[in-house]
């Protein structure tokens, strides 16, 4: 669906072959990305899976896997899938930090909803163990984005969820240049981790 129209385009080839339609295997893909019920989260995984691994062995695939990772995003958090997209964001977070950034966000959110939802489910969720190192980059590059990360990182880690080293996490305010917003993270921090 994503790859096959670059192939079979000599001559030698059938007419039929080199001209290659990718329109219905592309909305077929779509099609069980959107479908989220049990039957087909092994299929979902596996698809989320291989999206991580082609962009962790060949970065010139990033802007041509980048709609298909905000296809999964458009739909509720799974663990098994939402881990390979973090591992993407640690991967990627210094050289595509705008989409990483947009990403992270809605993979810290998703898993906030999902705690806070599934109380009973939320001691088995487990964020990467990069988490401070993917707040550093923020607090560097986005830190106006640090607090309302943190409030979901907070919220995550309240409800029993493995987030990380929470005295790494919580003092990446230190990364902030800007010394009010500094102060002003630094002051959130302290009321998150007392």
């Amino acid at each position: 669906a994503i790859f096959r129209q670059r192939h079979f385009k000599e001559n030698s080839y059938p007419e039929k072959v080199r001209y290659y339609d990718p329109i219905p295997a592309q909305k077929m893909l779509k099609e069980r990305i959107a479908n989220i019920s049990p039957n087909n989260h092994n299929l979902r995984s596996g698809i989320a899976l291989s999206l991580w691994k082609i962009l962790s062995e060949n970065e010139s695939e990033f802007d041509t896997l980048l709609p298909w990772i905000d296809q999964f995003m458009k739909y509720p958090y799974e663990t098994r899938l939402f881990h390979n997209f973090e591992r993407v964001v640690e991967e990627w977070f210094d050289r595509k930090p705008d989409k990483c950034m947009s990403w992270y966000n809605t993979i810290v959110s998703s898993v906030a909803e999902y705690a806070t939802k599934n109380p009973d489910k939320a001691r088995d969720l487990w964020l990467t163990t990069e988490t401070d190192q993917i707040l550093t980059i923020i607090a560097k590059r986005y830190p106006s984005n640090l607090i309302p990360i943190v409030d979901y990182l907070f919220e995550i880690w309240k409800a029993g969820a493995y987030i990380g080293n929470p005295n790494g996490i919580f003092n990446t305010y230190k990364q902030v240049e800007n010394q009010a917003l500094k102060n002003k993270v630094k002051q959130v921090y302290q009321v998150v981790y007392k």
